[in-house]
């Protein structure tokens, strides 16, 4: 992602891991890359609000 126009890399830090879920307003703009158990747990939240927009 580093080469691909467009894209710029910011390193944050979150004093607990509820703060990485503010990047999520972001939506698909936004990638964390690291560290792996925050990028889980967006990945948690990210389907649990999609499995409520998917009941009809």
């Amino acid at each position: 992602m580093d080469d691909e126009p467009g894209w710029t890399r910011v390193e944050l830090r979150f004093r607990a891991m509820l703060g990485v879920e503010t990047l999520l307003a972001f939506g698909p703009g936004v990638e964390v890359l690291a560290p792996d158990d925050a990028r889980q747990a967006l990945a948690r939240h990210a389907e649990a609000t999609a499995a409520v927009y998917r009941r009809p």
